[in-house]
């Protein structure tokens, strides 16, 4: 037969009868290549361009012949670069689709582009270009049906191998890389293992999956399917005993036996697919990074930089979203087997629960082992949403009402496992699989770390919108910002909090001393007003908090200090134990020096615990709190709009020369203080009452208060009468308003503290010094209590008022009342003058007043008589 009418249907013939020789062992290495070599020498060129396969082989011996001739390497070296059997060392192997979808042009660029790389590779054995592979039919529905999924899945099995469903586009070259098994010992304990790499997808197998592999391990087969090529057919490529498959099949058998993986298992099936898709995330993310860190090993400088910016590029455009469902899934995956685990050492302890949660535990008491757990854990899950989501907002708050303490490693009780359980009850039913939360605007950490450091006790009770992020800070900067990769293994093995943080903290001792007089005061001198829901005070002097946000309910103070892009910093006061939970502390999300973070958490607590004593103190909050209505707050980029308040910050201050002088030394020790807070009357709402401290720091500056009102003092920092202390607190990060003194808050329990007739005595002392002789006091008559007489015969009667025990305002019945017993005691006096009297310790109403102008009785109170 002439090499002219040989065609390339009977090349193929041909070839095909020597691999099958080759693979029976009919024929050696050396033969085989030498007779394929002798037929493809017989086909003319034309019969070559006709077949796709044929372009693949005219494109390769062109590649062939360019090293050779460029590089002066023997083809000898190159041609084992082509070798389409697999030997069992291959880990990356190289293919096309051949002239169907590739012109002849291109072909011999991209496969003189790979020659090249194996022979900048020195050659390495382990790579090969197997050209096209051959292809068969095959069900359109196992295509159609498949899972497809970014960066993740788990193969399909099918024949004596697996599926694999492809979108690229199928021109060019494509590739795989074979995984090698790597024990990573305590680290690895998931569920699949990583088998191969194409493109941007992990492929991954289970445990049975790798029991029915290893019944082909002689030869296993890839069929590989492209959607944009063919419908119905896929490319076959068969590898041989490939060690890297092999040992990654025996090892995910081996490790049967292992209790936490057993744990994992006990899952249902369908979260493989979660699992997978969240492990092709990270295993993105992981090859992309390395390549980088290899590249800068390597001493070319200009491919490096490049190689550089296409992997930092393409870590830069991890998919956001799917960023999220990983977060998600590694978050509750954690919690799912912490679950398990936890039931199933409380089971087999026999541990006594609260009587309250036995409804939780009692449909586990049946379990066997991690596998009944886990089945009974989903079915539970699953219960009717609506109603059980209202009945664990109320249980969370009974749990959430005493405090966490650090305990041993391991412990836990039966409130720990309902914490949990209503954690993954809310992830289950209410988050639509982690996609719940908008990524507008978030960064790659954002939405990574949102589910594993997610607050969900405030998340289920709808206290944080879908925009609302974790906030992390590092050394004083906001650590959300960072590159997500430089910090990705951290945040991947360290440990998974299964239980609620420790929820203890030793401020500093004069830090401890100072938020707890502010807590106590905003406890103990409340108007009876809830905090506004969802008001906001803005933090002008904080470098990044830019605002605070309180949500108080019965039993708390939720507190979320937000950044420039509304994420949070949560926290929680409890109002029954009056001490906050130290989630700031403990949630883990401040990093800093020891030293630096002592002295952030004191100041935030101060902060914090101001806040609150403003809140619950003020009186006419809408008008003290300078309300700004609903707005974006001052600095932050969001378009989130809040109800927000200012600090009081409009002070009046001293322009001497000395006052000058004393601005200068404070304000070298702090530049954060903006002046004094000015004298002014607040209106009380309708039914509350002052308490007696609000009282004291009234009568002290001697204003005129109508009914219904308080007063807030003013003070002037650098004068007489206030610590170097003091004046450091009433800076404008602490708002430092109704900040009362030692000497005034003894004064206060003074008087607060002595008898009705104690202050009678101790009010005819001051009558004393107006130069009365007291006469009689105490006739019971409800109208005068002291009588007294000057030497001119001029006569003074009084009322004492001092309601120890409801601290109520004197009204006008009180004025009307001393009226008219003085006008009864008229009778049996001789003319002379009269004058009236009503002494208080705690204030007046306006009608009082009014009354006592007209009846022209004089009103006093302790302030106006110490």
């Amino acid at each position: 037969m002439s090499q002219e009418s040989y065609t390339y249907k009977q090349y193929s013939r041909d070839k095909n009868d020597l691999s099958r020789s080759y693979d029976n062992n009919e024929i050696d290495e050396s033969s085989y290549k030498e007779k394929v070599s002798e037929l493809h020498k017989k086909l003319p060129t034309k019969e070559i361009l006709k077949d796709s396969r044929g372009m693949d082989q005219a494109a390769r011996i062109a590649a062939i012949d360019t090293v050779n001739r460029t590089q002066k390497i023997e083809k000898e070296k190159l041609e084992p670069f082509y070798d389409y059997k697999l030997k069992p060392d291959c880990n990356i192997v190289n293919f096309n689709l051949g002239g169907n979808f590739n012109t002849m042009h291109q072909l011999c660029g991209f496969k003189l582009d790979l020659l090249n790389g194996f022979v900048d590779q020195k050659f390495d054995s382990t790579i090969k270009d197997i050209g096209v592979p051959f292809t068969e039919e095959i069900d359109y529905s196992l295509i159609k049906n498949s899972r497809k999924s970014r960066y993740g899945e788990v193969v399909t099995p099918y024949k004596n191998g697996f599926l694999i469903v492809r979108d690229d586009n199928p021109k060019g070259a494509h590739f795989f890389c074979l995984y090698q098994y790597v024990d990573k010992g305590l680290k690895d304990n998931n569920i699949l293992e990583p088998i191969l790499r194409m493109g941007d997808k992990t492929y991954f197998i289970n445990k049975e999956i790798a029991k029915q592999f290893l019944e082909y391990k002689e030869g296993i087969t890839i069929y590989m399917a492209f959607t944009k090529a063919y419908k119905n057919k896929v490319y076959k490529i068969h590898l041989r005993k490939n060690d890297n498959l092999i040992s990654i099949l025996e090892a995910a058998v081996k490790r049967d036996d292992e209790y936490a993986l057993n744990i994992y298992r006990s899952l249902p099936k369908n979260f493989n697919d979660d699992i997978a898709e969240m492990n092709g995330v990270f295993d993105y993310i992981d090859f992309n990074y390395d390549q980088t860190k290899k590249s800068n090993e390597g001493s070319n400088l200009i491919n490096e930089d490049k190689f550089n910016e296409y992997s930092f590029n393409k870590l830069r455009n991890v998919n956001k979203l799917d960023l999220l469902k990983s977060s998600y899934t590694f978050s509750f995956v954690a919690k799912a087997v912490g679950f398990i685990n936890m039931m199933n050492t409380f089971l087999k302890n026999k541990k006594e629960s609260d009587d309250s949660m036995e409804e939780f535990i009692e449909p586990f008491l049946n379990c066997k082992n991690t596998e009944d757990i886990s089945i009974v854990l989903f079915e539970e899950l699953n219960s009717d949403n609506t109603k059980f989501l209202n009945q664990s907002r109320s249980i969370k708050q009974k749990l959430y009402g005493y405090s966490y303490a650090k305990k041993q490693e391991n412990e836990f009780s039966s409130h720990t496992l309902v914490d949990v359980f209503l954690d993954l009850f809310y992830m289950h039913n209410f988050t639509e699989k982690g996609t719940s939360v908008s990524v507008d605007g978030a960064t790659q950490i954002d939405c990574l770390y949102y589910w594993k450091y997610a607050d969900y006790f405030s998340l289920a009770h709808n206290f944080l919108s879908d925009k609302d992020y974790p906030l992390f800070l590092e050394k004083g900067e906001i650590f959300n910002k960072n590159n997500l990769w430089e910090h990705f293994e951290e945040f991947r093995f360290v440990p998974h909090q299964s239980t609620r943080y420790n929820e203890t903290y030793e401020l500093d001792p004069d830090v401890k001393e100072k938020v707890s007089l502010i807590l106590n005061e905003a406890m103990s001198q409340e108007t009876g007003l809830l905090i506004p829901y969802n008001a906001c005070v803005e933090l002008q002097d904080d470098t990044n908090l830019r605002y605070a946000r309180f949500i108080e309910t019965e039993d708390f103070i939720h507190i979320f200090l937000h950044d420039e892009n509304d994420r949070y910093l949560s926290e929680l006061y409890c109002k029954r134990e009056s001490e906050f939970r130290y989630w700031l502390v403990n949630r883990k999300q401040i990093f800093d020096d020891p030293d630096n973070l002592k002295n952030m958490f004191d100041r935030l607590y101060v902060k914090l615990a101001s806040c609150i004593r403003d809140w619950k103190v003020l009186i006419e909050r809408d008008r003290t709190m300078a309300y700004r209505g609903r707005r974006v707050p001052t600095g932050v980029k969001s378009n989130v709009k809040r109800i927000i308040y200012l600090p009081r910050v409009k002070y009046r201050t001293n322009p001497d020369a000395e006052q000058r002088k004393r601005e200068k030394v404070f304000f070298n020790e702090s530049r954060k203080f903006s002046g004094e807070r000015r004298a002014h009357v607040r209106r009380l709402p309708k039914g509350m009452k002052p308490s007696k401290a609000q009282l004291v720091l009234a009568e002290s500056n001697g204003v005129y208060i109508p009914e219904n009102y308080t007063f807030v003092k003013e003070s002037v920092w650098g004068r007489s009468g206030m610590t170097q202390r003091q004046i450091k607190y009433r800076t404008r990060s602490l708002n430092g308003l109704l900040y009362c003194p030692d000497s005034e808050f003894k004064q206060h329990r003074d008087i607060a503290d002595i008898s009705p007739a104690d202050f009678e005595e101790y009010c005819g002392e001051y009558i004393k010094k107006l130069g009365y002789e007291v006469y009689k006091r105490n006739n019971y008559d409800g109208g005068i209590d002291i009588r007294a007489v000057k030497k001119d015969g001029s006569r003074l009667f009084v009322q004492c008022k001092h309601p120890i025990e409801s601290g109520n305002p004197i009204g006008a019945d009180v004025v009307r009342e001393l009226e008219g017993s003085v006008e009864l005691e008229k009778k049996d006096l001789e003319d002379c003058i009269i004058d009236k009297m009503i002494i208080t310790s705690t204030r007046y109403t306006f009608k009082s007043v009014e009354a006592a102008r007209k009846l022209n009785i004089e009103l006093k109170t302790t302030d106006d008589i110490k």
